[in-house]
């Protein structure tokens, strides 16, 4: 496809580059065009054969030069698949080899065990112990190593005795009972009890036990001792129900090999019992994986081996690259392209290792080599072509687009420069009408701050002179007007104190002065304690309030006396607008989310469409003639919104005209002590 796309616009340039260097353009009569067929304005074409034959050596060139690249490519490509190839065989194979050589390893630790019993003065338990703790600790795939003696019937009591004495009390030959548990071992020609074993605190309670009474222990021990090889059988600890896949353990006999024993005797006689050694083959090959470089690259597989055929798979590991796509490989998969395998024996068991690349590290296909190879030799062939069809046209060509370019590029500069200037004058004017409107709103808040706060000393005097004269502390007050007139001083001071205490409020939220005194708040005791606050008003206005407190509602972590002047503006905004008879609903629960939702809903007179987005500006009231009839300045929601948001939270509102309102205000999960979601 790319060799065609370069031919039809190759063949393209050489069209025009004929018509306008090749010969001059023919002269036409006033009026008519060059090619009667055509329209006015159609250019002149020339015949395919013309072109080739006036261009003679630029059509060898291009021959030449597509057979060239195209053998080029063909080339690079199997050379560079070639030299992938061998670069995997080289490093499956070193691989491979050293996991293999890691597993046997392992195996000559139990095989080197076995040795050491044969002579005449086989290992003690301390010697025992200090062959096998440095190894188990040194080698997390050696999980076990055991010697499990051959013991006669008579030398049963002999045997238990010496238990005694070598540091095992209470050692005594046990086997499994019908129920499961151990028991003394009943009376048989032999035992092969496990004797000495590491890691000495797993293995304790089967220290004693008869192997050879254990249904999965007792082929496996007869095909070792007859046959005199080593037997492979999973691995599981006395009471674990199945043992894992990569667990197994490798037992070993050992026969008496001194000058007294009868070497002609059948191997059983010359029993002398058997070393055990547990392995656990995933971690050996984990612990070689991470010493190796190329296992980035390249997953790994070991299967059980039986007659010939790879039947159980045993491991999977996946390479760092696919780690995220865990799944093996089927058979077919793993055939198909690059791969490598190895087989080798642990014991009488056959094992199979296979490695396969990831699909990204070996993709001859999508190799950008040959593509290059090939893409540069077509490159050199038009340009060759190009340069002999047209070398005087071009520089005419050349000067003449970089004239229109460069023409076109000033202009655009200069059209550039004008509109960043104007961008940055207007940047300006933003950054200057910002700074103002951030004066302006701080200066208004400090105004606010100090009226409110020179406000409030006379308002205390004026407020507690009317409670003096209210309560006649000093005498009575005999006109029953002025009596009146002082509860409605009292009244009014009190009124007006809120009124500041809301302004002073706001403005510290505005101007950011306003910290939070944070504690475990109940927001169950605040709803109560609240509404025991309104309830005057409530029944003033003869209004119903609805609530029912919730099971197991957690607290608050937040500022107390703004909680509560929260429910305050909101309980008392929705009783003032409520008509009588009517309905107040407050309702609080976690959502699915762990989020608190304290929703307080009113048949009230309700919003207009139009005025919700408003309604929580400063001093803005709903213009409603019931409205009217309460005192109010318009900052109870301004303010609840800006407490709300100080607790992280946010406050949304809901209302239709004559229907009532909603307002719910949604505190965030970390801010709700121990929430948990329904």
């Amino acid at each position: 496809m790319l060799v065609l796309q370069l031919l039809k616009k190759f063949g393209g340039f050489l069209n025009s580059t004929t018509a306008r260097a090749g010969r001059p353009p023919e002269k036409v009569a006033p009026g008519r065009t060059a090619n009667p067929k055509a329209g006015p304005g159609a250019p002149h074409r020339r015949a395919p054969v013309n072109i080739v034959r006036e261009q003679f050596a630029a059509s060898i060139v291009l021959v030449l030069g597509i057979s060239l690249s195209a053998v080029g490519f063909l080339t690079a490509q199997q050379y560079f698949k070639s030299g992938e190839q061998q670069e995997f065989e080289r490093q499956a194979a070193h691989y491979i080899q050293t996991v293999v050589n890691s597993v046997q390893i392992y195996e000559e630790y139990v095989l080197d065990l076995a040795h050491e019993f044969e002579g005449s003065t086989p290992l003690d338990r301390w010697q025992f112990n200090d062959y096998a703790g440095p190894r188990l600790k040194r080698n997390q795939g050696l999980l076990a190593l055991a010697w499990i003696p051959f013991v006669s019937a008579g030398r049963r009591g002999e045997f238990e005795e010496k238990a005694h004495d070598d540091g095992l009390p209470g050692f005594r030959i046990r086997e499994q009972g019908e129920t499961g548990g151990l028991i003394d071992a009943g009376l048989r020609d032999f035992y092969l009890p496990v004797y000495y074993a590491l890691p000495f605190d797993q293995d304790r309670e089967f220290l004693g036990v008869d192997l050879y009474s254990l249904d999965e222990f007792r082929s496996a021990l007869e095909a070792a001792g007859e046959g005199g090889h080593p037997v492979v059988i999973p691995w599981s600890q006395h009471g674990n129900s199945r043992p894992a896949s990569t667990e197994f353990q490798i037992i070993r006999p050992v026969y008496d090999s001194t000058g007294s024993a009868d070497i002609g005797a059948p191997r059983k006689q010359r029993l002398k019992g058997f070393v055990a050694g547990a392995l656990k083959l995933d971690t050996i090959i984990e612990s070689v994986v991470d010493e190796l470089t190329t296992p980035a690259w390249l997953d790994i597989y070991v299967y059980r081996r039986q007659e010939s055929v790879d039947t159980d798979l045993l491991l999977f590991r996946p390479s760092e690259m696919r780690a995220e796509q865990a799944d093996p490989l089927s058979r077919a998969k793993i055939a198909d392209g690059l791969f490598n395998r190895q087989s080798f024996a642990i014991g009488d068991m056959d094992l199979t290792v296979v490695v396969k690349p990831v699909d990204t590290k070996y993709s001859f296909e999508s190799s950008i080599l040959p593509y290059w190879v090939g893409s540069f030799g077509l490159l050199l062939t038009l340009f060759t072509a190009y340069s002999l069809a047209a070398t005087q046209n071009r520089a005419r060509v050349i000067e003449q687009t970089v004239t229109e370019r460069t023409t076109a590029l000033s202009d655009a500069n200069i059209s550039l420069h004008n509109e960043i200037l104007e961008r940055q004058r207007a940047e300006m004017e933003m950054r200057r009408a910002k700074d103002q409107a951030e004066v302006a709103n701080r200066a208004k808040s400090e105004f606010l701050a100090m009226v409110s706060h020179e406000l409030r000393t006379p308002l205390n005097a004026i407020i507690g002179f009317s409670d003096i004269m209210s309560q006649e502390v000093f005498g009575p007050v005999t006109n029953k007007k002025y009596k009146g007139y002082v509860g409605d001083i009292s009244k009014s001071g009190n009124h007006l104190l809120g009124l500041i205490n809301n302004i002073l409020d706001l403005s510290k939220v505005e101007s950011g002065r306003f910290g939070l005194s944070e504690q475990t708040v109940s927001l169950s005791d605040g709803i109560s304690e609240t509404l025991r606050l309104v309830s005057e008003l409530a029944k003033a206005g003869d209004v119903y309030m609805d609530y029912t407190e919730p099971r197991d509602l957690p607290d608050l972590r937040g500022d107390k006396q703004a909680i509560r002047q929260i429910l305050l503006n909101l309980l008392s905004n929705a009783i003032k607008f409520t008509e009588p008879n009517g309905h107040v609903r407050i309702d609080a629960n976690l959502d699915r989310s762990g989020q608190l939702v304290l929703a307080i809903e009113d048949t009230g007179i309700g919003i207009p469409e139009e005025s919700i987005d408003s309604i929580f500006e400063p001093f803005t009231q709903v213009d409603s003639s019931l409205s009217r009839q309460f005192e109010g300045t318009g900052l109870g929601l301004p303010l609840t919104r800006s407490l709300v948001e100080l607790h992280d939270g946010s406050v949304d509102l809901e209302s239709s005209l004559g229907k009532g309102t909603k307002v719910t205000v949604i505190f965030p999960r970390d801010r709700v002590v121990n929430a948990t979601t329904h």
